[in-house]
Protein backbone atom coordinates (compact mmCIF):
# COMPACT_ATOMS: atom_id res chain seq x y z
CA UNK A 1 0.00 0.00 0.00
CA UNK A 2 3.02 2.41 0.40
CA UNK A 3 3.91 1.95 -2.85
CA UNK A 4 0.63 2.92 -4.11
CA UNK A 5 0.63 6.08 -1.73
CA UNK A 6 3.68 7.35 -3.05
CA UNK A 7 2.56 6.66 -6.75
CA UNK A 8 -0.25 8.55 -6.55
CA UNK A 9 1.00 11.45 -4.27
CA UNK A 10 3.50 11.46 -7.15
CA UNK A 11 0.97 12.44 -9.03
CA UNK A 12 -0.15 15.26 -7.54
CA UNK A 13 -3.41 13.20 -5.44
CA UNK A 14 -3.48 14.13 -1.97
CA UNK A 15 -4.15 10.47 -0.06
CA UNK A 16 -5.67 10.13 3.27
CA UNK A 17 -5.16 7.31 4.56
CA UNK A 18 -8.86 5.90 6.38
CA UNK A 19 -8.46 2.55 7.40
CA UNK A 20 -11.30 3.31 9.94
CA UNK A 21 -13.60 3.39 7.32
CA UNK A 22 -13.30 0.30 5.85
CA UNK A 23 -16.48 -1.46 7.10
CA UNK A 24 -18.67 1.69 5.85
CA UNK A 25 -16.83 1.75 2.71
CA UNK A 26 -17.77 -1.73 1.92
CA UNK A 27 -21.38 -1.35 2.92
CA UNK A 28 -21.68 1.83 1.29
CA UNK A 29 -20.76 0.53 -1.93
CA UNK A 30 -22.95 -2.94 -1.59
CA UNK A 31 -25.83 -0.69 -0.53
CA UNK A 32 -25.39 1.62 -3.47
CA UNK A 33 -24.53 -1.37 -5.96
CA UNK A 34 -26.43 -3.65 -5.16
CA UNK A 35 -29.67 -2.63 -2.95
CA UNK A 36 -31.86 -4.06 -5.76
CA UNK A 37 -31.00 -7.58 -5.86
CA UNK A 38 -32.69 -9.91 -3.13
CA UNK A 39 -30.30 -11.68 -0.34
CA UNK A 40 -30.93 -14.99 -1.72
CA UNK A 41 -29.55 -14.03 -5.12
CA UNK A 42 -26.53 -12.38 -3.26
CA UNK A 43 -25.78 -15.45 -1.57
CA UNK A 44 -25.78 -17.38 -5.17
CA UNK A 45 -23.64 -15.27 -6.03
CA UNK A 46 -21.28 -15.37 -3.69
CA UNK A 47 -21.52 -11.81 -3.15
CA UNK A 48 -20.03 -12.09 0.68
CA UNK A 49 -16.60 -13.25 -0.86
CA UNK A 50 -16.39 -10.62 -3.82
CA UNK A 51 -18.05 -7.82 -4.09
CA UNK A 52 -17.36 -7.65 -7.66
CA UNK A 53 -19.63 -10.86 -8.60
CA UNK A 54 -22.28 -8.52 -8.98
CA UNK A 55 -20.78 -8.14 -12.19
CA UNK A 56 -19.05 -11.45 -12.86
CA UNK A 57 -22.81 -12.42 -12.32
CA UNK A 58 -24.16 -10.70 -14.79
CA UNK A 59 -26.54 -8.62 -12.21
CA UNK A 60 -25.74 -4.97 -13.22
CA UNK A 61 -24.75 -4.28 -16.48
CA UNK A 62 -21.47 -2.88 -16.54
CA UNK A 63 -18.63 -2.39 -18.81
CA UNK A 64 -15.45 -3.96 -18.79
CA UNK A 65 -11.64 -4.78 -19.95
CA UNK A 66 -10.52 -1.75 -22.19
CA UNK A 67 -13.86 0.05 -22.41
CA UNK A 68 -14.39 -0.07 -18.72
CA UNK A 69 -10.90 1.87 -18.25
CA UNK A 70 -12.08 4.08 -21.20
CA UNK A 71 -14.83 5.22 -19.22
CA UNK A 72 -13.18 5.17 -15.71
CA UNK A 73 -10.10 7.85 -17.36
CA UNK A 74 -12.59 9.69 -18.95
CA UNK A 75 -15.30 10.25 -15.76
CA UNK A 76 -14.81 13.44 -14.20
CA UNK A 77 -13.42 12.76 -11.03
CA UNK A 78 -12.87 15.19 -8.14
CA UNK A 79 -12.85 12.88 -4.72
CA UNK A 80 -12.88 9.15 -4.24
CA UNK A 81 -12.66 6.55 -1.99
CA UNK A 82 -10.21 3.34 -2.69
CA UNK A 83 -10.64 0.32 -0.61
CA UNK A 84 -9.67 -3.60 -1.20
CA UNK A 85 -11.53 -6.33 -0.65
CA UNK A 86 -9.95 -8.36 1.39
CA UNK A 87 -7.57 -5.72 3.15
CA UNK A 88 -8.26 -3.31 6.01
CA UNK A 89 -6.56 0.03 4.46
CA UNK A 90 -8.75 2.29 2.64
CA UNK A 91 -8.06 5.66 0.87
CA UNK A 92 -9.28 9.19 0.41
CA UNK A 93 -8.34 10.62 -2.88
CA UNK A 94 -8.72 13.62 -3.31
CA UNK A 95 -7.52 16.52 -6.49
CA UNK A 96 -7.89 13.07 -8.84
CA UNK A 97 -8.38 14.40 -12.26
CA UNK A 98 -4.98 12.70 -13.50
CA UNK A 99 -5.89 9.31 -11.68
CA UNK A 100 -6.18 6.87 -14.51
CA UNK A 101 -7.27 3.45 -14.89
CA UNK A 102 -3.65 2.05 -15.64
CA UNK A 103 -2.64 3.93 -12.25
CA UNK A 104 -4.00 0.65 -10.95
CA UNK A 105 -3.17 -2.48 -13.12
CA UNK A 106 -0.82 -4.22 -10.52
CA UNK A 107 -3.52 -3.98 -7.77
CA UNK A 108 -6.20 -6.13 -7.39
CA UNK A 109 -9.62 -6.60 -6.03
CA UNK A 110 -9.72 -2.92 -5.26
CA UNK A 111 -12.72 -0.62 -5.69
CA UNK A 112 -12.82 3.22 -6.80
CA UNK A 113 -15.93 5.25 -6.21
CA UNK A 114 -16.64 8.57 -6.24
CA UNK A 115 -17.62 10.45 -2.91
CA UNK A 116 -21.59 9.78 -3.81
CA UNK A 117 -21.32 6.38 -4.77
CA UNK A 118 -22.35 6.98 -8.34
CA UNK A 119 -20.49 5.33 -9.95
CA UNK A 120 -17.57 2.77 -9.76
CA UNK A 121 -13.88 1.17 -11.11
CA UNK A 122 -13.48 -2.44 -9.86
CA UNK A 123 -10.12 -3.77 -10.56
CA UNK A 124 -10.31 -7.98 -9.62
CA UNK A 125 -7.69 -10.49 -9.38
CA UNK A 126 -8.91 -12.65 -12.22
CA UNK A 127 -7.93 -11.89 -15.45
CA UNK A 128 -11.13 -12.98 -17.07
CA UNK A 129 -13.16 -10.80 -15.02
CA UNK A 130 -13.26 -7.19 -15.44
CA UNK A 131 -12.04 -4.32 -14.99
CA UNK A 132 -15.67 -3.34 -14.44
CA UNK A 133 -17.12 0.37 -14.50
CA UNK A 134 -20.86 1.18 -13.35
CA UNK A 135 -22.29 4.32 -13.42
CA UNK A 136 -25.72 4.27 -11.99
CA UNK A 137 -26.77 6.95 -14.45
CA UNK A 138 -27.29 4.44 -16.59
Amino acid sequence: MIALIDFLQQKNIKVTEINQWVPFLRSEWENNFTNHIHESVKKKIFLDQFLWHVFSYNKLNSTTQNKAKDRFNNQLKTECYLFFQHDDQALLLEEVKNMKAEDFDKESDIYITDKNFQWTYVKTHESQCGPYFYTKNE
